[in-house]
């Protein structure tokens, strides 16, 4: 199979930014049809007293009416200013042979290939601390689905 040029991501633009303060959950997102996804959460300056962020990427498998986690969480975040990209595909891997959605928001990093709806996507906030802010932008980067055969 001859690839192409390589190409850029379909989707490069921050998909959602907000100044995260409580538990709660975002506007719902689309990504698109994609062969690959890379999510980037980025967190700029954090305040309060002993703040932390975990957060989860949910989908709803009823076109919005219901969202259920999904194995994509990044690591909970305490301090300003950090990054961190999670990069999944929909769909189970070569090399699993099960998945399951995770059942809290919190825990530690998680990154599984699994099925998820892309046109119906939230993130889940848990927030913790006194008087915490935590200025939230997710940027994602999609490779069209088919793209690698073009």
């Amino acid at each position: 199979m001859a690839y192409p040029a390589l190409l850029g991501p379909q989707i490069n633009v921050p998909i959602n930014a907000a100044s995260v303060t409580a538990t709660a959950v975002s506007a719902q997102f689309s990504l698109g049809l994609g062969d690959c996804y890379q999510l980037l959460l980025s967190i700029g300056t954090v305040t309060g007293t002993s703040p932390t962020l975990d957060v989860v990427l949910t989908t709803s498998y009823d076109k919005g009416t219901n969202y259920v986690a999904l194995p994509i969480r990044w690591t909970q975040k305490t301090a300003s200013t950090t990054t961190e990209m999670i990069t999944f595909r929909c769909g189970i891997g070569n090399n699993e042979v099960a998945t399951a959605n995770v059942t809290a928001g919190t825990g530690g990093q998680l990154a599984k290939n699994c099925i998820f709806d892309p046109k119906y996507l939230k993130l889940s906030y848990t927030v913790a601390g006194t008087s915490p802010v935590f200025p939230v932008t997710l940027i994602a980067f999609v490779i069209p689905r088919g793209a690698a055969e073009r």
